[in-house]
């Protein structure tokens, strides 16, 4: 053999060596995996058992009971042919190696114990040199390499290899009065709630870079579904990394699975990351090694998802008490994070994710684009973009999970149209999906449309089960069972619509996710029909609850999956418009409190721009622009303001309603109320540089606050908008 002929040999066995131990590191610190190998190979040539390169990934899979299709998602094999790989390779090839007078069944042996002459003589550890930031450094660098941090949104998945740097908003968080406030106090209340926006880098070297000088260390990200939270927590561990020497543990909150946060941390992610870095160790020895680490300070906590664990924010706070000199990143949906009045979580800085304006919207297109090797294509999606009939859709890709989804659609189909909703969107993409995927089920869908739709009602069937149970996104085969028949959950799962994504730490159960949350929000949405609204709210509501019925309008989990209903183009209109009115006029019969009356109005709010038809929109919008900025009450001649959690609350929902009715209603607010500029003019301009970007007549009303008022620090503040 040539020396380059040698050369790419032993390439090529370190290559799979190493991949072997990023695919099973358990493996390599338990056992002497290369010796195994080694004499695994040698009696299967003996044998004249000729060993294709899955062998080994399905033996090592089978030393820790994984099942076929857990081993194949691992190795990237289909699952069939690991079956095949270890009925007539593996298996023959050990029953020579450790012969046996008895017939063994291969499916349940304990391969653990059969294997025990292989078994390391794991060190006990009396050392306390121990690099943990090469520790934190290798685990993340494989999260990662696997994305399992920042996940593909589309089939191409070229997205995760494009970065548009997002900005942010800084939100103060506000004291609330516990009190009830009387009429002539409301107008005496502080309105401010945003204090500063963030570009990109600003963030990272002002917030992430320095130490905090106040007591609120934490960081909270919110923002909508598909905001780029979970791409800026990625951004913010390579910051960390490449900053300094602070260690950075990233946990996805969904992987928990009802276990305490420490617990987590010692008995998952420390096992994880020392069998990368130092697989001769025994990790449960370096457990208190690691946690006198912890309490020396230096170390980030970066967690991911707040919404989609089982753990409630009140529990998270809980959590965190016990890691006292430890920052903290948590991200989260708004909608979760503004579910309480109180916020439960304390020392805690909130940061909203802003949306992609119009020159990032162009960037991330010509991104995508080149890594499709598409330019031209890109060119013309940024065109049809800039048509003066599409501020619809333009408002619905400044999110970037759309803005991806829009990508692949327009990349695919060279005559696609552009949708006008959420859930048009996501209608053609799933229209579409059949036809990116290749032939791995062997269906001809064309021929087969009622299998489609046998499949999208399992699949409903399966996304409200996840939501109305603790498990939300994280689903256990044993629920899918129980929602989808074998033959379904098996179609599923070879399109790609469940993915594998863990194992249930006490019962070893696998545990399976939709293929992007948002799309079990969107199943939800499809499973519900015409006149079944009630399922939301119960029709017959009137003053009280209504006994044995859920009000999912009131839980954070199902605000998505209703916006996705109220956009379907199938669902009758009279329906629609029979949801807003009882939202409208949702009567909690409580005295005085008006707190579900005024949650009931804000999804009402939202839910008018996925049905731009309805009868009340413009009354809704002109309700919510009253509530957030105020009103000038004739009688007393003087500017009424509301509550707080009211104004706050107002003024969150306005980007997510019809905005060329905000924008009309705010400017006419603004021309009423010159004299209140130095009270609210920051929050006011900000939220209208927020929902109206290239509309000339907002800018000129800018323009004006900049020349009409005196305050510098209005002035500074609008000017950077």
């Amino acid at each position: 053999m040539g020396c380059k002929a040698t050369s790419d040999l032993l390439l090529t066995m370190t290559s799979n060596q190493d991949q072997l131990k990023e695919q099973f590191p358990e493996a390599y610190r338990d056992f002497e995996i290369d010796e195994l190998l080694a004499k695994f190979k040698e009696t299967a040539k003996t044998e004249n058992i000729k060993l294709e390169p899955a062998a080994e990934v399905a033996l090592l899979g089978r030393i820790y009971r994984y099942d076929r299709k857990t081993i194949a998602s691992k190795g990237g094999y289909a699952a069939g042919a690991i079956g095949q790989v270890l009925s007539k390779q593996v298996y023959r090839t050990m029953e020579v190696l450790f012969p046996s007078e008895d017939k063994r069944d291969w499916q349940n042996i304990d391969f653990p114990e059969l294997l025990k002459q292989f078994k390391k003589n794991i060190k006990p550890s009396t050392i306390i040199d121990i690099d943990w930031y090469n520790v934190c450094q290798a685990i993340l660098a494989r999260q990662q390499k696997q994305q399992q941090i920042r996940r593909k949104a589309t089939e191409m998945g070229f997205e995760v290899k494009v970065y548009v740097p997002l900005g942010l908003v800084e939100r103060k968080q506000q004291q609330r009065r516990s009190e009830i406030t009387n009429t002539e106090q409301i107008d005496q209340l502080d309105p401010e709630v945003i204090t500063q926006i963030y570009k990109h880098q600003e963030f990272l070297d002002d917030i992430i870079g320095q130490q905090p000088t106040d007591q609120d260390q934490h960081i909270a990200i919110i923002g909508e579904p598909g905001a780029g939270k979970t791409t800026l927590l990625d951004r913010i561990a390579t910051y960390i990394k490449d900053k300094n020497q602070d260690l950075f543990i990233c946990i996805s909150l969904a992987n928990l699975q009802g276990r305490p946060l420490k617990t987590y941390i010692l008995k998952e992610w420390l096992p994880k990351a020392i069998a990368l870095s130092y697989p001769e160790f025994d990790p449960e020895s370096l457990e208190k090694t690691f946690q006198h680490r912890l309490n020396q300070g230096g170390v980030w906590l970066l967690l991911d998802g707040a919404d989609e664990g089982k753990l409630s924010l009140p529990e998270i706070q809980t959590e965190l008490s016990n890691f006292v000199k430890i920052r903290v990143v948590l991200t989260c949906r708004t909608n979760v994070w503004d579910t309480y009045v109180n916020n439960p979580l304390t020392r805690f800085k909130t940061y909203k994710t802003q949306e992609f304006k119009p020159e990032q919207i162009d960037q991330f297109i010509q991104g995508w684009f080149e890594q499709a090797k598409d330019e031209i294509r890109g060119k013309e999606l940024q065109a049809k973009l800039k048509e003066s009939q599409r501020d619809r859709i333009r408002q619905l890709v400044t999110n970037p999970l759309r803005l991806a989804l829009l990508c692949q659609i327009f990349y695919k189909d060279k005559n696609a149209e552009l949708p006008e909703t959420k859930a048009g969107l996501y209608e053609q993409f799933v229209r579409y999906f059949y036809e990116w995927k290749p032939a791995i089920t062997g269906i001809n869908w064309g021929t087969q449309p009622q299998l489609q739709d046998e499949l999208h009602q399992g699949l409903g069937k399966l996304a409200i089960a996840g939501l109305d149970s603790n498990y939300r996104y994280r689903l256990p085969l044993s629920l899918i069972k129980t929602e989808m028949d074998d033959k379904l959950f098996k179609i599923a799962w070879d399109l790609g619509w469940l993915t594998l994504v863990d194992r249930e730490e006490k019962t070893d159960e696998v545990v399976y996710a939709f293929y992007h949350p948002t799309f079990q929000e969107y199943f939800a949405a499809l499973a519900i029909k015409d006149k079944d609204w009630d399922y939301f709210l119960p029709r017959n509501h009137e003053n009280c609850p209504v006994e044995g019925k859920e009000y999912r309008i009131f839980q954070p989990q199902w605000k998505q999956a209703i916006l996705l209903w109220l956009g379907r183009d199938d669902v009758n209109s009279g329906e629609k418009e029979a949801f807003i009115q009882k939202l409208v006029n949702f009567d909690e019969g409580c005295g005085d409190s008006d707190f579900y009356c005024h949650r009931a109005y804000l999804l009402a709010a939202a839910g008018i721009n996925e049905f731009k038809e309805c009868s009340l929109s413009d009354e809704i919008v002109k309700q919510i622009v009253k509530w957030g900025f105020g009103y000038l009450n004739i009688e007393k001649q003087k500017w009424q303001t509301f509550l707080d959690p009211i104004q706050e609350s107002a003024r969150t929902v306005l980007p997510e309603t019809i905005r060329k009715n905000a924008i009309a209603n705010l400017i006419q607010v603004l021309e009423t109320a010159k004299d209140e500029y130095t009270r609210w003019g920051w929050d006011f301009a900000h939220t209208l540089g927020e929902i109206a970007v290239g509309n000339e007549l907002a800018i000129r009303e800018l323009i004006r606050v900049l020349e009409s008022t005196e305050d510098e620090n209005t002035r500074g503040r609008v000017a950077n908008i």
